[in-house]
């Protein structure tokens, strides 16, 4: 794990500095000290424990100084939670999905994805930033589900099945390419990989580059689906499905807490663990 804090600290560091590299080349003058000081900054913000003393703990006093500084925030509209597009589920998880990670397990075929792609249009319908990451799907697919997604929430005449749609013959009710192009506007960030060759890692990426979109007011939201096929870190010798996972859900934890940010990670239960 500390290996894994230094290397994303250092990559953190080295695309600042090919940013500044990029600068200079189109004729812009920067100060070496500040550039490297900044380079430094954004190493101790994408991975602080990378360069933190001793764990001491935080005393209550502090904890509650910092609680009531995000209610305050809350209240004064600094941020919202993510809203699913059903009002049952909004009421059973308190308005929505906080800050956080939030599981959603089910057997294979029981539309897991199906409803992570439905709250994924919604949070982004509302202003927040996306990252989708898919393990399974295709790009295509995925788009697929959106665009279906996209008009059901939109619309209560005729539905649109993402299947019809993938295939081609679902055009009917609905304009099809001016769907298209209200996807393409929507402040979604998109990771699909081949199943196993992903890492836990990755996901602080995706997740900044999608909280480049989007109102600055509302959380990121973040979907990993999922779970069981996140794969190894480089250089790690073949790993059980047990410490892929926790690898995976330390890495979800970690964005929750530091982007403050909804992580919603998908679990199949017909998969071994």
């Amino acid at each position: 794990r500390k290996r894994d804090e230094a290397r994303i600290a250092i990559d953190a560091a080295v695309r600042y500095l090919e940013e500044a590299q990029t600068k200079i080349g189109n004729g812009t003058t920067l100060d070496v000290g500040a550039v490297l000081s900044d380079a430094m900054a954004h190493a101790r913000t994408a991975r602080p424990d990378a360069f933190a003393a001793p764990h001491s703990g935080t005393s209550i006093a502090v904890a509650v100084e910092r609680m009531k500084q995000r209610i305050a925030d809350r209240k004064a509209g600094k941020w919202k939670i993510v809203e699913t597009p059903f009002a049952a589920l909004n009421a059973r998880l308190a308005g929505g999905f906080e800050p956080g990670v939030h599981i959603l397990v089910g057997g294979s075929g029981s539309g897991k994805s199906t409803l992570a792609v439905q709250c994924a249009i919604a949070a982004a319908l509302a202003g927040h930033p996306v990252a989708y990451v898919s393990l399974e799907l295709e790009a295509e697919q995925v788009a697929a589900r959106m665009i279906s997604a996209l008009h059901n929430a939109s619309t209560n005449s005729t539905r649109a099945y993402w299947s019809s749609i993938y295939r081609g013959g679902g055009f009917k009710g609905f304009d099809y390419e001016a769907r298209c192009e209200e996807l393409a506007t929507l402040p979604i960030v998109l990771d699909v990989h081949s199943s196993l060759r992903w890492r836990a890692s990755f996901l602080r990426t995706v997740a900044e580059q999608a909280r480049k979109h989007g109102d600055e007011t509302r959380i990121p939201f973040v979907v990993l689906d999922y779970l069981q096929l996140v794969g190894e870190e480089e250089g790690d010798e073949r790993l059980d499905t047990r410490t892929r996972i926790s690898r995976a859900a330390a890495a979800a934890h970690d964005i929750a807490t530091e982007m403050r940010a909804a992580v919603l990670v998908v679990s199949s239960v017909a998969r071994s663990v």
